[in-house]
């Protein structure tokens, strides 16, 4: 999986990104605007973020703490086309079950939570798939 970056909501291309491989890890350098706000680093549907104004050379990226309820959704949508529903379902399930992931969907806004829910709403699914996302539907609501 690669990284994505993105500075104040608008994703980086491919020439302001420059990856260079070190011993065990790999550097970064990126180009932005001297009065950009927001960094992000994507890996999959999760993501860090942080000020630029508090970025540090050579200073290493925490590990991911947010979930981007678009890029889950998307992430999603992938994997039921190539896979099935059982598989969709189980990511959904070890989000729910893992401590991390869990306060990372508490980080996310009740607009977001109640378009994860709405999408999940929209799955033609077996009953008994039917009723596991049913009661993922009750965690996520409790969340709000």
């Amino acid at each position: 999986m690669e990284y994505t970056f993105s500075v104040d909501g608008q994703f980086l291309e491919e020439h302001h990104v420059k990856k260079e491989k070190g011993i065990g890890r790999f550097y970064y350098t990126i180009m932005a605007k001297q009065k950009s706000d927001i960094f992000r680093a994507y890996i999959g549907y999760k993501y860090t973020e942080l000020k630029l104004r508090k970025f540090r050379s050579g200073m290493m990226l925490e590990p991911p703490s947010y979930i981007s309820c678009a890029r889950l959704i998307e992430h999603l949508n992938s994997v039921r086309n190539e896979h099935d529903d059982d598989t969709a379902i189980s990511i959904v399930a070890r989000l729910l079950k893992n401590s991390d992931s869990r306060k990372m969907l508490k980080r996310i806004s009740s607009a977001e939570i109640k378009q994860f829910v709405n999408y999940l709403k929209t799955w033609q699914l077996l009953p008994d798939q039917h009723k596991q996302v049913e009661q993922f539907i009750d965690k996520l609501n409790m969340l709000k």
